[in-house]
């Protein structure tokens, strides 16, 4: 079959594999489309210490089920499948306590396994989740980024009535504001350094929008003059980081969304949170939301999002590109 390879950091392509075989507890799953995530730029320049090389990348993806392995359960061959890559050890104490995503031998398919850029995945029987028929194979592949928004959302724990500030216009910062407007946000404003991006985001309900650069945050300011309730970082900017936090409200919540280079530093002041009764909060992948996500992702509207996926033979190409095109969210066809 036909799989992007990352031979060793910096040293990726398109090559001819091996089909896999599912085994015991697996199904074997045709590829339909796979979104590409910053996880995998990462994973191409060796910048995402847990993955093996070689390693075929790829974990935001859905597909037909094509072959089942002993004891795969119940799970038919022909089925649409979206496929949550979470692969945690089950054992550990933060398994046994319901973190799962914090699981000390943490492992996931396209990051630490071979994943989906390829035209066939094995993939445990229990991660799959049939598709919704009205859910297109590009919305199916949503499903992944939807379900770290979720739980996103039950670590900030935002309340009707609510408003809030969200930085960063790309797929997980609009699937933010989707999810956070239908939890009943009232007003949401959203910066970018994309106009494209504000105009998806306008359609997707934010009230405001505003144009990253030197006068955002007192923009900002200007619309929101007590502060927010939550602002949110979906960027992975230190800097961006550092300018928000004066925008929460007093007893509002900070969401660190984005994933900065982990050397990264930001300065705050303690008696600042103290004093303010703020409360910052991470999130961290998928936390046994993606079942939830896949019954969500049809109410949503999805499309702003999406443009026609391109064919495998991209990768390269996009990985270079990563986050300076005209689409928000580069997705795959491995069939294409």
């Amino acid at each position: 079959m036909r799989a992007v390879v990352v031979r060793e950091p910096g040293s990726f392509g398109v090559e001819e594999v091996d089909d896999p075989r599912p085994g015991p507890g697996e199904v074997l799953v045709r590829v339909r489309c796979c979104g590409v995530c910053g996880t995998d730029v990462h994973i191409a320049h060796g910048e995402f210490p847990p993955a093996p090389y070689p390693l075929i990348p790829g974990h935001e993806f859905c597909g037909e089920v094509v072959e089942r392995g002993p004891g795969a359960g119940s799970l038919e061959v022909g089925v649409r499948v979206g496929v949550d890559p979470t692969l945690p050890c089950g054992q550990c104490g933060f398994c046994q306590e319901g973190h799962p995503n914090l699981c000390e031998r943490w492992g996931a398919i396209g990051d630490t396994v071979s994943g989906a850029f390829a035209e066939l995945v094995a993939v445990p029987a229990r991660n799959c989740y049939p598709l919704p028929a009205e859910l297109t194979d590009a919305e199916g592949a949503l499903i992944e980024p939807l379900a770290c928004v979720l739980w996103a959302m039950r670590r900030t724990k935002p309340e009707v009535g609510d408003t809030a500030v969200i930085f960063g216009a790309g797929t997980m910062g609009l699937l933010l504001l989707s999810v956070l407007r239908r939890a009943g946000v009232a007003r949401a404003a959203v910066v970018d350094v994309n106009p494209r991006r504000l105009e998806a985001a306008k359609r997707l309900g934010a009230r405001d929008v505003v144009l990253a650069g030197s006068g955002a945050v007192a923009a900002l300011a200007d619309l929101f003059p007590g502060g927010a309730h939550v602002v949110a970082d979906a960027t992975g900017r230190s800097a961006v980081i550092q300018s928000m936090l004066p925008l929460a409200r007093r007893g509002g919540t900070v969401l660190i969304f984005g994933v900065t280079p982990s050397g990264e530093r930001v300065e705050v002041s303690p008696f600042e949170i103290y004093n303010r009764d703020l409360t910052i909060v991470g999130s961290m992948a998928i936390n046994q939301t993606y079942g939830a996500a896949v019954r969500l992702a049809p109410s949503l509207d999805l499309k702003p999002l999406l443009a026609p996926p391109l064919p495998l033979g991209a990768y390269p190409e996009v990985i270079a590109g990563f986050g300076q095109g005209q689409r928000i969210k580069v997705q795959l066809d491995p069939r294409a």
